[in-house]
């Protein structure tokens, strides 16, 4: 009987510790009631700070919400677990009360200590509080004037830039309106230079050297794949082998290889001159005159600067391709028109 006296002695002692510390604990609980109130005001004067950091504890909140709910499904899944080991707490506690009490004891100085840190801390952070407060007053209205001129700035660098643009547009249109009237005329010049100096040419009797044959390597490479001729002989004078009484002049010769391109060039042509030059390419006499050129392809091109429609239109019935002027530059005028086979 005196063991249990003095057991429940214990048990009375500890009830009345703990009935102390409770009591202690709710004036403590007061104080930091009272301190939860002046953070409440000083809150409602600092309000936009606030919310930033209530923002965050909302997103706090939401993640501890989200793991709590883990917990719980966790805790689901492991309940048998938990009970087990809630069990072996218990029978752990019994044989550790005393342990328990010195870490209750421990608990209870390291709050004494959190308290006091924290009266000394929220008495910080009000200082902080009131030193931003009065800064922010002092510099709202210079932060203000300084947007407002920045505003001004921006809105004369808008009006700036509409002028501008404009400005630039304009001007933009104006040269390229400029540019096509320049391009319209300088064709119209090319065009009229050409003229004069075909014009000039036949005069001369040079249209050959002056105009066609300068022409033609560039059209013999566009249309007849000969970028590389062999040779390009102009104005040959020629006796047939098989006949020495006969002569002839060939305007222009190219060699490309597999073929041999023939031009024939008039100053002034007419169906009859076409007429001559087509019989003699169908005759064959041209690899009388040039038996080293038997066996390749034979190209017949009759060229002039003003090549009339009549004119082509018989070369083209007969499979001769037609040369002349086309804009600015000399050109095969019915390449498609030919068949060669």
């Amino acid at each position: 009987m005196p063991k249990i006296s003095e057991k429940i002695g214990s048990i009375e002692k500890a009830i009345a510790e703990l009935a102390l510390l409770h009591k202690e604990t709710q004036e403590e609980l007061k104080k930091l009631s009272e301190d939860v109130r002046d953070f409440k005001e000083w809150s409602k004067q600092n309000i936009a700070e606030l919310r930033e950091i209530s923002r965050g504890l909302k997103e706090e909140s939401e993640r501890f919400h989200n793991e709590m709910e883990e917990f719980k499904e966790w805790s689901k899944q492991n309940i048998a677990e938990i009970r087990e080991n809630s069990k072996r707490f218990e029978e752990w506690s019994k044989q550790n009360i005393a342990e328990i009490r010195k870490e209750s004891e421990r608990f209870h100085n390291e709050m004494e200590e959190f308290k006091e840190w924290s009266k000394q801390n929220i008495a910080e952070i009000r200082e902080n509080s009131k030193r931003f407060e009065e800064w922010s007053k002092q510099n709202i209205a210079e932060i203000r004037k300084e947007s407002e001129r920045f505003h001004n700035e921006m809105e004369k660098f808008k009006e700036w830039s509409k002028q501008n643009i404009k400005e630039m547009r304009e001007n933009h249109e104006k040269f390229a309106k400029e540019m096509q009237e320049f391009k319209e005329w300088s064709k119209q010049n090319i065009r009229d230079l050409n003229k004069k100096w075909g014009d000039l040419a036949n005069k001369m009797g040079t249209v050959v050297e002056d105009i066609i044959a300068p022409a033609l390597p560039e059209i013999i490479s566009k249309y007849f794949d000969c970028e590389k001729p062999i040779s390009i002989a102009q104005r040959i004078v020629k006796r047939k082998p098989s006949d020495l009484s006969k002569v002839r002049e060939f305007d222009v010769i190219v060699d490309c290889g597999d073929v041999v391109i023939l031009n024939e060039t008039k100053s002034n042509p007419n169906q009859k001159s076409a007429q001559r030059f087509v019989e003699f390419i169908r005759s064959g006499e041209f690899f009388e005159y040039f038996p080293e050129y038997k066996g390749k392809k034979l190209i017949p091109i009759f060229s002039t600067l003003n090549m009339p429609d009549n004119v082509k239109k018989y070369l083209s019935k007969n499979n001769v391709y037609a040369m002349g002027m086309k804009g600015e530059y000399m050109d095969i005028l019915n390449f498609d028109d030919v068949s060669l086979t």
